[in-house]
């Protein structure tokens, strides 16, 4: 084939694009063994560095964690003075990750800084490695592995917390609170304390309200003390529920109801005393608490709910001082299942119900109490 002038051009200008692709091909291969070679680089330092120790103290396998203001969690001494704003980690070369972490934190006590306004259920650690922060984790506080909760005091001896959130230590570990008497907590919310290992608690004397189910499912609870000293208005349904070791109860003078199964399956529960101002017991208020023998309510007492005692079957004799007939306020209106299952309720020897002496006669002629009228005394 003969080659024009025109056929020449148009093959050198092909031939020079080809070339032009190759060089730009060429230019992004180093580019790429360059970056390469920069995180080959990089990696090795990573590795080379990580069989070193950390530089910070804050090892993540300590005994104590502090809980802050602003919800850190991290490491302290075992009086509380914090040690470093992160958890330290290392660097498994072999397995090519970081070990260390809050994971596999072994807690003796969890510290509450006294400078804290509310305990929330939620928290963070913050990991770091050689002072560089890795990550910020989200934490529960109530499934930090600890064997106690304690409350810091500052200098004039109390803990500036005001309110303990919702769940805050819902299923925690945590056998103690201590301290918790000695803070200005006026609020403790809905399931905050729900089935938590402590076997006592104080109350602080600033306490107002208890949220629903507080403490109820505290298997191991024995005594709450303090309440009768707190400015509680209601004992909120199911604050104290199936807490089965809990023996006594004493509510105070600002309390004006006891909600629905607000004790209801504590089955060790021997003595409860009301203040002078409780209205009114909730449906299964104290169903099921099978050791309690003998209740006396005050005259401010003017309602029961249905079943409020139901199954307490060691019930064997309840007074009454209201100068005015107790009512039933269940929905079905039963009084008769008050006291069902109990010595009460079936008659049986030596069960009683004492009521003032003029109200005898009504209180047997009453459909709601006429069920029991064999049992029905003076007072």
């Amino acid at each position: 084939m003969e080659l024009t002038e025109n056929s020449t051009s148009r093959l050198i200008g092909w031939k020079g694009s080809v070339a032009a692709f190759g060089f730009m091909l060429l230019l992004v291969a180093i580019g790429l063994l360059a970056f390469a070679g920069s995180a080959y680089a990089d990696a090795g330092s990573l590795r080379a560095a990580a069989t070193k120790a950390p530089e910070k103290v804050s090892s993540a396998t300590s005994s104590y964690a502090l809980y802050t203001a602003n919800g850190d969690i991290v490491p302290c001494t075992k009086t509380g003075k914090q040690k470093a704003k992160a958890w330290s980690v290392s660097y498994d070369d072999k397995a090519g990750k970081f070990s260390g972490t809050f994971d596999s934190l072994k807690i003796k006590t969890l510290f509450i800084a006294s400078n804290v306004k509310t305990v929330k259920a939620e928290g963070h650690y913050v990991d770091a490695y050689k002072g560089y922060k890795l990550a910020e984790y989200d934490a529960i506080l109530g499934y930090i592995p600890c064997s106690k909760v304690s409350f810091l005091k500052n200098s004039k001896g109390v803990n500036s917390c005001t309110r303990v959130a919702k769940e805050a230590f819902a299923d925690s570990s945590a056998k103690s609170f201590s301290n918790f008497d000695k803070t200005r907590v006026r609020a403790i919310g809905q399931d905050a304390f729900f089935s938590c290992k402590a076997t006592s608690i104080a109350l602080p004397n600033t306490l107002k309200s208890i949220g629903e189910s507080a403490f109820s499912s505290c298997d191991n609870l024995k005594t709450v003390k303090n309440l009768e000293k707190t400015k509680v208005k209601a004992i909120a349904e199911g604050t104290f529920r199936f807490c089965k070791k809990l023996t006594s109860a004493t509510l105070p003078a600002t309390c004006a109801s006891v909600g629905n199964s607000a004790f209801e399956g504590c089955e060790s529960l021997t003595r409860i005393t009301f203040g002078k101002n409780v209205k009114s017991i909730g449906d299964h208020g104290f169903a099921s608490c099978s050791k309690l023998e003998s209740v006396d309510l005050p005259a401010s007492v003017k309602s029961l709910g249905t079943g409020a005692f139901f199954d307490a079957t060691s019930l064997k004799s309840m007074t009454m001082r209201s100068e005015t007939l107790v009512e039933a306020s269940g929905p079905s209106k039963n009084v008769s299942l008050l006291l069902g299952l109990t010595p009460i309720r079936n008659g049986d020897a030596g069960a009683v119900i004492k009521v003032p002496e003029a109200l005898v006669d009504e209180y047997k002629a009453s459909s709601a109490w006429k069920v029991y009228e064999s049992v029905i005394q003076a007072l």
